[in-house]
């Protein structure tokens, strides 16, 4: 019969093949849409972390712009974790070439207020310091984070035990992770877990024996450069009063310092341990006023807001400065 071919018209055909072309296109939807993504100002958390990256040291640094950017991604805060995991794991070096035609790109793009594109590398780099940003708990971050902590990738670890130290609450959880890193034979994953504990600060307390035998312990001249005594002079001084075993370890190193950055350094950690400490006080309200050449007394300054209250008596010299 005409207009029918096997039972089925040329209609229904149509119809069939219609359905057909709809159901392929719906899946290739599904398959190849980006994933959901949380948002804030009905942007994407990918747009504001590629911001947060072009406003950064590392591409063209705009204060401004970074905070804002940095206030976006806190008011996305934890739903944002998965995806700055991602993005600080996912990525290795990249080719020179690739950054020359990101620089060349971002130019014409960022002219026309389009989106700017950003280096992989930079993302990795920048994950974790957006993790910062959000300071993630740990209940959170942990299971997250765990089989990296555990890889055979020694640069993958270091990155892991870099992102422990922006835990927020629980942060004590985070702490054994740590002191088994500084048993390691790799002189970065000790230098990075010093520099987490830290930041952990006083919920890192357990952590405080271990902190001191990095102080006794001789530099190891077969070692890179890592000066893993002060870091770690640095870390009790975050931890605070309840590393008061340290205080003639920490004062040595400070008396023996010939550099002025790190001396203003190490007078922070001696006053965050041990509030009663004048001498350090003196040397950074000394320096403020007298310090050569007058440029870098800065230094001094910010080293004395760190000290917080217990720099009162410094007031009138920063009121001057």
């Amino acid at each position: 019969m005409r207009g029918q071919i096997s039972g089925v018209t040329i209609s229904q055909k149509k119809w069939l093949l219609a359905a057909f072309v709809v159901s392929v296109a719906a899946g290739g939807w599904l398959f190849f849409r980006r994933p959901a993504e949380p948002r804030f100002a009905g942007k994407r958390v990918s747009y504001w972390f590629k911001e947060y990256c072009f406003s950064g040291q590392r591409m063209t640094w705009n204060a401004g712009r970074r905070e804002e950017t940095g206030a976006a991604l806190r008011q996305v805060g934890t739903n944002a974790v998965p995806y700055l995991l991602k993005q600080a794991f996912d990525a290795g070096p990249s080719s020179g070439w690739r950054k020359d035609l990101y620089r060349l790109l971002n130019r014409s793009l960022r002219s026309g207020g389009l989106p700017v594109f950003v280096d992989p590398e930079i993302m990795s780099e920048e994950g974790a310091d957006a993790l910062k940003e959000i300071k993630p708990p740990a209940n959170q971050l942990l299971p997250l984070l765990e089989r990296h902590l555990k890889s055979t990738d020694r640069m993958e670890r270091r990155h892991a035990l870099y992102i422990l130290g922006c835990t927020g609450d629980g942060a004590e959880k985070t702490v054994p992770w740590l002191c088994a890193a500084l048993k390691s034979p790799d002189v970065w994953e000790r230098a990075l877990a010093v520099q987490s504990l830290g930041w952990v600060g006083p919920d890192a307390q357990v952590a405080v024996p271990m902190l001191i035998e990095e102080l006794k312990a001789p530099p190891n001249t077969n070692q890179p450069p890592v000066r893993l005594a002060r870091q770690a002079a640095v870390a009790l001084g975050r931890i605070g009063r309840a590393a008061a075993p340290a205080l003639p370890l920490v004062q040595g190193l400070f008396e023996q310092e010939t550099n002025w950055n790190l001396r203003c350094t190490l007078a922070v950690a001696l006053c965050h341990i041990d509030g009663d400490q004048t001498n350090a006080l003196a040397f950074l309200t000394n320096g403020l006023a007298t310090y050569e050449p007058a440029g870098d007394r800065w230094v001094a300054a910010c080293e004395l807001g760190n000290i917080g209250p217990d720099a009162e008596a410094a007031v009138p010299l920063l009121l001057a400065a």
